[in-house]
């Protein structure tokens, strides 16, 4: 996948989901019950690691998942539950936060959970020395103190207000580690150790008792977990590169469950889906793909880019690249998240003609085939990711239709880091440069509005976020409003605006939400993958078999 700007870790990309809450609710633990027999999940990648300090990939999270808990955790819905924490409050200023745990949490050590954990936790993530890959930027930049007053309550204060909802989509991916372990180690020495991140003790409802590498990792059910103990006794996490093999797997029952890790395609799960023994699972997701007019020569043209949107046929690409596993794009943020609008929003409906007239109204004309106003065509060049095996599809439905309209299309395939680069295409200061993208947008829109968006942090630089060069003093300010507006009630409408703002304009052409896909034994009860809660386990203790 091509982003418009790396991370270090998976979890910089996903970090968070938001409900804006005073204090905290909590799941209610399961009732006690005799445990099933082995669950089978094909996993398509090996953990690096199971520290959460340091795991950063989709395999780390899926497995730590199972195994560690955070003080919140989020809800399918984008909300908030209380985990570790029973629940919370912050202060009037909106810069003090305390989370009261919950009593009797054991380590899967047997020795008890308490507000030392916690401390040690966030303390040995923003430490430099640490050098921590899997710590939120909100954890490590904003965080100014961790204290306890006692064995469940902890103090963390912030060094400016933030948004509740930005804040505690950070808490949430912190994983708490035992501060009985990994406190003996010296902070600098915590990456090299491999005990620990071998063998794991954490919190969660999994423990793992064995890892073959290369091969599997093989967990218990946790009989002490805090949320009641497992319905399932134990689960393998297999470790399948291909996504044919584990469906075949999946077929013959030697798999249960193909989690969001495997790249299975629309053909591929649509024929699953219809062995009688097989359940699939569709659901929205915050991923998008969208293509980045880089705003120079004539793409400064507010009306040219309108015409290459109306020119881009969203529900074909969505029919004939997702198997129609996905849902047009219009602006940066999901409809169906707290900040998402339908109101106000230009939608461009695909229409040539229409396209075409708008050009031709705003002063172009055909010479040798192509539009071109005041001497200049519209000789664009489309560049892509080479890895993205979509890509090229996608590139070649684009060039035909806009050539359609006037427009000459010149198909760039590269390798992602050339292409976004320093020196490469994206810092051209000439030419007619678009580029085909894949993003994974936060839950809480300041996680990459302002990065994007915001005149700030127009391209001069690898860090820079802003490929279109897009300025607009109004954003910049709305979105300044946004991300220092403490309540979710008072942020919406100001997002809602920049959206507007945004489908008027069209620094980017939005093509798709895509659906995520997955597949599991039909006698599973209980998995419920959803846009928020993607790590493979996060509702482990409500899974049982039929």
């Amino acid at each position: 996948m091509t982003s418009r700007r790396y991370y270090p870790s998976l979890l910089m990309i996903l970090f968070g989901i938001g409900l804006l809450t005073g204090c905290g609710g909590t799941p209610t633990p399961q009732a006690q019950g005799h445990a099933s027999p082995q669950l089978v999940v094909a996993e398509n990648t090996e953990p690096t690691t199971l520290n959460p300090i340091f795991g950063s990939t989709l395999a780390d999270v899926n497995a730590e998942s199972g195994i560690f808990n955070s003080l919140v955790s989020f809800t399918p819905q984008g909300g908030f539950q209380g985990s570790l924490a029973k629940n919370w409050s912050v202060s009037s200023n909106h810069k003090i936060w305390t989370f009261y745990l919950r009593k009797g949490v054991l380590w899967q050590d047997g020795k008890p959970f308490s507000a030392k954990d916690v401390v040690f936790t966030f303390r040995v993530d923003t430490n430099p020395a640490t050098a921590a890959t899997a710590v939120p930027p909100i954890i490590a930049n904003q965080v100014e103190s961790v204290t306890s007053s006692g064995p469940l309550t902890v103090t963390i204060t912030l060094k400016h207000t933030l948004p509740s909802s930005l804040f505690l989509q950070a808490v949430s991916y912190v994983r708490i580690v035992p501060e009985h372990i990994l406190g003996k180690i010296p902070p600098n020495k915590l990456s090299s150790d491999t005990a620990f991140a071998r063998h794991p003790i954490g919190t969660g409802p999994l423990k793992l008792v064995k890892w073959v590498q290369g091969n599997y990792l093989e967990f218990k059910a946790n009989s002490h977990y805090f949320l009641g103990p497992p319905h399932i006794s134990s689960v393998v996490m297999d470790i399948i590169p291909s996504p044919t093999t584990a469906i075949a797997q999946l077929e013959s029952g030697a798999v249960d469950l193909i989690d969001s890790s495997n790249p299975i395609t629309p053909t591929q799960f649509t024929a699953a889906e219809k062995h009688p023994n097989i359940k699939g699972y569709t659901n929205s997701t915050l991923s998008w793909k969208n293509i980045t007019l880089v705003e120079q020569g004539l793409f400064k043209d507010v009306y040219v880019r309108q015409a290459l949107d109306y020119a881009t046929p969203k529900n074909q690409l969505i029919h004939t690249i997702l198997g129609g596993y996905g849902v047009p794009a219009y602006y940066s943020q999901p409809t169906h998240s707290w900040q998402g609008t339908t109101t106000g929003i230009h939608t461009y409906p695909y229409n040539l003609s229409k396209a075409r007239k708008l050009l031709i109204h705003h002063g172009f004309s055909l010479v040798n085939g192509v539009m071109t106003k005041n001497g200049e065509p519209l000789n664009v060049t489309l560049y892509a990711s080479a890895t993205d095996p979509e890509n090229s599809l996608i590139a070649r439905v684009i060039q035909s239709d806009w050539q359609k309209i006037g427009v000459h299309v010149t198909i760039r395939l590269m390798d992602p880091n050339a292409m976004l680069a320093a020196g490469g295409p994206l810092y051209s200061k000439s030419g007619l440069n678009a580029f085909l993208l894949s993003w994974v947008q936060g839950p809480d829109p300041e996680s990459d509005a302002y990065h994007w968006l915001s005149t700030n942090s127009v391209l001069i630089n690898p860090a820079g976020g802003n490929y279109a060069r897009y300025n607009n003093p109004t954003v910049d300010h709305l979105l300044t409003e946004g991300a220092t507006t403490f309540s979710r009630k008072a942020r919406a409408p100001l997002y809602h605006e920049v959206d507007r703002i945004l489908s008027a304009q069209v620094p980017d052409i939005f093509l798709w939400w895509s659906d995520s896909l997955t597949l599991a034994n039909n006698k599973l009860i209980g998995y419920d993958p959803n846009a928020y809660a993607f790590a493979t386990f996060w509702n482990f203790q409500n899974w049982r078999w039929k």
